[in-house]
């Protein structure tokens, strides 16, 4: 998808016309002229003239510039483009926290949605943080008239539906965002008292629940903003889709086009969620540093046959870990082995890849 400098104006001065019709200010053709100076990058060479050459939604590709120098802007226009003159793409934004998802959703809606029941864009943030999402918003000035309330309602319909009495039962109202929307169930005629006897159900009123308005309005929208952890860790309800996919998955198979604003610090999320450091050996606070003791003094003071067969593959692993050491520190190809793993993450195909290219050289 090719997107000109001039489609940027375009757009500009059609979300400016939106503001004016809505009463509002308009600012977006100011900002394009403002902000918006890229130097496009052909075969190595970047052009002399700014906005003179296409920004191509093909593959991957980067965008670099300085604090300030308009990127983020660039992307808002990005999405309002797509939107306009392709409703039926699905486009997702990538950002840094909460809170500026609910701000560009609500910016973006503002200009484009024709009404409130329709929206373009859509936050995807993890329900089970919704408390801490509504603490946050509630700080701010004026946060009864924004629009990510109609994604952060709290209402529960299965609890309007309990007696006074069934309520006084539970351990407690759940928090917002911790509706048992998936943890339904019901007693068998035949039922024991024990938990074998319930049958585990969906909330059958989820296409009507408040609380769900996100899915509910999830055909409408061809916009999704979110952030790096709701993508690692929220899950899309089973309900929706009975695969149990995390947000990741499900922005992977139905957008057509991801944006990634600030990608040095969600790249630096990712990594530290699936690239963490974790000390084996050799620390004070490292796993087997602290299990290997206590699963030798278990099998003195006796232990079960499953506790067992757990203290034996301990001690398996720690044997299997000893000779790594050993082979990293004397053996006679030590310094190659520390240049393989210290070069990048080291994985099982990285060895044999690097394993057939020494046997290469013999």
């Amino acid at each position: 998808l090719p997107v000109t400098f001039e489609a940027l104006e375009g757009i500009a001065a059609f979300m400016d016309q939106r503001l004016r019709d809505r009463g509002r200010d308009p600012m977006w053709v100011d900002r394009v002229k403002k902000s918006i100076h890229y130097h496009g990058i052909r075969d190595g060479v970047v052009s002399d003239e700014a906005n003179n050459t296409a920004i191509h939604l093909d593959g991957g590709g980067h965008i670099v510039g300085m604090v300030g120098s308009g990127k983020s802007t660039l992307m808002k226009l990005i999405a309002a483009y797509v939107a306009v003159t392709r409703p039926e793409t699905v486009l997702v934004l990538v950002v840094g926290d909460t809170m500026t998802v609910f701000d560009i959703v609500e910016e973006l809606n503002a200009i484009i949605a024709d009404d409130q029941d329709h929206p373009v864009a859509l936050p995807l943030v993890g329900r089970s943080t919704r408390h801490n999402h509504l603490k946050r918003l509630w700080n701010r000035e004026h946060p009864e008239t924004h629009g990510a309330l109609r994604w952060l309602n709290t209402a529960c319909p299965l609890m309007g539906l309990m007696s006074s009495a069934q309520i006084a039962t539970l351990e407690g109202n759940p928090l917002p965002g911790r509706e048992p929307c998936e943890q339904v169930y019901q007693k068998s005629e035949r039922s024991t008292g024990d938990n074998d006897s319930l049958r585990p159900h969906l909330c059958p009123l989820f296409s009507r629940c408040p609380s769900q308005q996100l899915w509910h309005d999830l055909s409408s929208a061809s916009i999704y903003v979110t952030t790096p952890g709701a993508i690692a860790k929220s899950g899309v309800p089973t309900q929706v889709d009975r695969r149990r996919l995390r947000y990741g998955e499900f922005i992977y198979m139905e957008a057509d086009y991801v944006i990634f604003d600030e990608a040095d610090t969600v790249m630096q999320w990712f990594d530290n969620e699936y690239a963490t450091v974790l000390d084996l050996w050799g620390r004070e606070k490292a796993v087997f540093t602290q299990a290997d003791p206590l699963a030798s003094q278990s099998l003195t003071s006796g232990v079960s046959f499953l506790e067992e067969r757990w203290i034996r593959a301990e001690r398996l692993a720690t044997l299997g870990i000893v000779d790594i050491l050993r082979q990293l520190s004397r053996s006679r190809d030590a310094s190659t082995l520390r240049r393989w793993i210290g070069a990048r993450y080291f994985t099982a195909s990285y060895l044999f890849h690097n394993l057939s290219t020494e046997s290469r050289r013999l």
